[in-house]
């Protein structure tokens, strides 16, 4: 009974030690609006990473109908594109080698 105590509260302990919250997106980009068009490669949210646009079917946050970021947001109240953001994201496996899945964003002041 005292080995198995040992065990798991090792294994409790290690699975939670390399564990820090994030508190910053780590790559720094521009959201340069939202591109109505009708195609495969080049509808979304543009994002420029790195001066190479890419497209996102969503922005954690962001509404496409409003020329600002969705209201109610403070991060991302009243401010226009583009704007300055920092993200963090990858890359999709399709036939476009531009369309990411953004999974966190934080504006830039």
């Amino acid at each position: 009974m005292k080995t198995k105590l040992t065990i798991l509260i090792l294994t409790i302990g290690l699975t939670t030690l390399g564990f820090t919250p994030k508190d910053e997106c780590s790559t720094q980009a521009q959201v340069m609006g939202f591109n109505g068009t009708k195609c495969a490669c080049c509808h979304g949210w543009m994002i420029e990473i790195n001066n190479k646009t890419f497209f996102a079917d969503t922005i954690p946050g962001f509404n496409r109908n409003s020329p600002y970021a969705i209201q109610g947001t403070p991060q991302f109240d009243n401010q226009a594109y583009p704007m300055s953001v920092r993200v963090d994201y990858y890359l999709l496996e399709t036939t476009c080698n531009n369309r990411i899945v953004v999974t966190c964003v934080q504006s830039i002041e």
